[in-house]
């Protein structure tokens, strides 16, 4: 590219945000999105990063094959997601970010709003219906470089959401990941749980599975089996959580589930609500 047009670019895109008179001015956001497209196919890859970071509808609108160099770097990093999914079908959205990061976002959410600023921020958001806002979460997902703790809480079997966090887990980096509200695995949901684990560009250092009763152990052992015992072989720490009121085993029977599983360095706990089990197979 000529060095020429590289440097004059940023200094276009300046004084395409300023004029003389407030009737004039034009906004950045205001461009047409190839107008958006064809600048960044000009410029070298740092400025297409931060031009990322203009807003998120240049960040969506960044080319296709240019989303495959993985440019996420200087994105915003989220402390938090948590995506709950309640059995009336209705959802919630729960995130933590810094609060300089809320607008890029887009969560700005009205009843969130705090009078303190923080560097910190909680967003809280009940929607009616969990299906219309999985391309918002997809959104979201794709404007952050990083989370530290991502959590599903729903029956993965149904929706879109395993789907939507194993694509964004391609270029989105994620420290701690939970699964909880297991009531049943299909096949399918634990190829994409497998994806997840084997992408070589994992960071993914604590993968925990919660189930809600042991029908999730006694219905579809066989298809959890192979996914514990191999995210214990290439994730530093797997737990593997079973929440039941009503216990139609004793602890001398989670010992024998606990071994059965083939989980290395890894751990298993039971809760009945009267007593706790804490099982852990350090197998080499």
């Amino acid at each position: 590219m000529d060095g020429t047009t590289s440097d004059a670019l940023p200094n276009t895109l300046r004084l395409l945000s300023i004029s003389s008179s407030a009737e004039n001015r034009m906004n950045l956001n205001d461009l047409p999105t190839d107008v958006i497209r064809n600048i960044m196919r000009m410029v070298e890859t740092e400025t297409m990063e931060g031009m990322r970071l203009i807003s998120h509808r240049w960040n969506d609108t960044l080319p296709e094959n240019l989303k495959k160099r993985q440019l996420n770097s200087t994105l915003p990093r989220l402390i938090s997601f948590d995506w709950t999914v309640f059995p009336q079908r209705n959802a919630e959205l729960h995130i933590q970010l810094q609060q300089k990061d809320v607008t890029f976002f887009g969560v700005d959410w009205p009843f969130s709003r705090e009078k303190v600023q923080r560097p910190s921020r909680d967003v809280v958001r009940l929607f009616r219906c969990a299906r219309k806002i999985e391309g918002r979460v997809a959104r979201l997902l794709s404007r952050c470089s990083r989370i530290e703790y991502l959590t599903l809480k729903m029956d993965i079997v149904n929706g879109n959401a395993l789907k939507i966090v194993r694509d964004a887990m391609k270029h989105l980096q994620v420290d701690d990941l939970t699964m909880s509200g297991l009531q049943r695995m299909d096949k399918e949901s634990a190829n994409m749980i497998l994806e997840i684990v084997r992408n070589n560009k994992n960071t993914l250092k604590w993968l925990t599975l919660e189930a809600e009763g042991c029908s999730l152990i006694e219905e579809n052992f066989y298809i959890v089996k192979p996914i514990l015992a191999e995210a214990s072989t290439l994730i530093p720490r797997v737990s593997f959580v079973v929440r039941d009121p009503n216990p139609r085993y004793d602890l001398a029977d989670w010992t024998r589930i606990l071994g059965n599983l083939e989980m290395r360095n890894s751990e298993m706990e039971f809760f009945d609500g009267h007593t706790f089990f804490d099982g852990y197979n350090c197998a080499i």
